[in-house]
């Protein structure tokens, strides 16, 4: 019961000060613009973290194949008997913002990378949230230093998607097909004229 109410504040505080909201769900929002839909894709580019709680890590990556780092985050046992600090991390990822508490420990260089995480999510979707999903191509920083950290994440796939979605596109198909312009689902019939 006191993770949970440790949790709310740290929530709360964390929410209040930067503005994190999440999306509505897709099947029950209605349709998306075309600009709408570009606004979001751009928002997936980025993503941002900010961390409260014991650690000490740092970690770079220029995709998969070029990254270093090392460190743990997470729950630490205290002096006084069933009380732990534990690290809770407020973010925007993949076009939701979330609060999750963390335990992890990395160690790497290259493709001989170690990672071993778990999390549990308070608040945005579980599927997102929790340890990083690091892709591929991401090209990243993450630093943590005793009590406090921070992490940000520019996804190339999303900047891809973002990209051709000007054009019409959707490799990531991520978009609200209500969205796209007729032509775009059907070829044979031509473009609207101006």
């Amino acid at each position: 019961m006191k993770k949970l109410g440790v949790a709310a504040a740290v929530g709360v505080a964390l929410v209040s000060v930067f503005g994190c909201a999440t999306q509505p769900a897709r099947e029950s929002s209605a349709p998306r613009g075309w600009l709408a839909e570009r606004g979001l894709d751009l928002s997936d580019v980025v993503s941002v973290r900010l961390a409260l709680g014991p650690g000490l890590l740092a970690h770079a990556r220029v995709t998969r194949f070029v990254a270093i780092g090392a460190g743990e985050l997470g729950s630490v046992a205290a002096s006084r008997p069933g009380f732990t600090l534990d690290l809770y991390q407020l973010g925007w990822i993949k076009r939701e913002g979330g609060l999750w508490t963390e335990r992890r420990v990395e160690l790497g260089l290259s493709t001989m990378y170690l990672f071993e995480a778990e999390g549990e999510s308070l608040a945005g979707d579980r599927r997102t949230f929790g340890p990083p999903a690091r892709r591929t191509f991401d090209v990243g920083v993450d630093l943590h230093l005793a009590l406090i950290g921070a992490a940000a994440d520019v996804r190339i796939d999303e900047l891809f998607d973002f990209v051709a979605g000007v054009f019409g596109a959707d490799p990531l198909d991520d978009d609200d097909p209500a969205a796209l312009p007729a032509y775009v689902d059907d070829p044979s019939s031509p473009p609207p004229r101006p």
